[in-house]
Formats: structure tokens, sequence, C-alpha cells
């Protein structure tokens, strides 16, 4: 899995690209929340993760997503997905995150 990062607008998006099998799991979401880390560090408070490549996540990814929202929430910034898969979304659905974590797709969030 490869991970990169760009500022649009606001924004710092990561985007993570040619991820295994288009699951992000386990067995990956520690090298994403060190890349989400790191861009917190720098001080940047609106960041969207890029899920265009991802296809799957399991209850690690969604534990990663809710930590990052609240993270940014306390300290009056902006968490957001991109470019999700209808199956994530069916799954962020049933869990009722959709009720709170913002999801876009990219040129949405950027205009």
């Amino acid at each position: 899995m490869r991970i990169k990062e760009q500022k649009k607008n606001d924004f710092t998006i990561i985007t993570i690209t040619e991820v295994k099998n288009g699951q992000l799991d386990i067995s990956n979401i520690k090298q994403l929340r060190q890349r989400f880390n790191r861009v917190v560090e720098k001080g940047k408070r609106k960041i969207a993760i890029d899920l265009k490549q991802v296809k799957y996540i399991d209850s690690s990814t969604i534990g990663f997503f809710v930590d990052a929202f609240n993270l940014l929430r306390n300290s009056n910034g902006n968490f957001a997905l991109l470019n999700v898969d209808e199956k994530i979304i069916e799954i962020l659905d049933m869990t009722n995150l959709t009720k709170f974590l913002p999801i876009y797709k990219e040129d949405e969030l950027l205009n």
C-alpha cells in the first residue's frame, strides 16, 4: 500500500493507492494511522481520506475513522472521506456512521 498526501483548497487529502486486494484492514491500517498522525502533528486540521481504490474495510478501519473524526472535531477541525465505494457506504450506514461522518466525492468537497 502506498499513501500520498496533497493540499487542495483548505484540505489535506490523504490518498491510498496500491491497496492489496482493495482491502483496508488490520493488516495495513497502522500505516494509514501513522500518516494521519504525522499530518495532524504538522498542524493540519482539515483532513480527508481518499478511498477511491479501497473496496473493503474492517472494524479496525472503522475504529480509525471514528478516532480521526473525534480528534479533528475536538480541535475545531474537519474530517471527511472521499470517493467511497457503495459497499463501504453500506457498512458505514449499518454502523450509523453516515449520520455524522462526512462522505463526499472529491469534486463536492473541493468546491
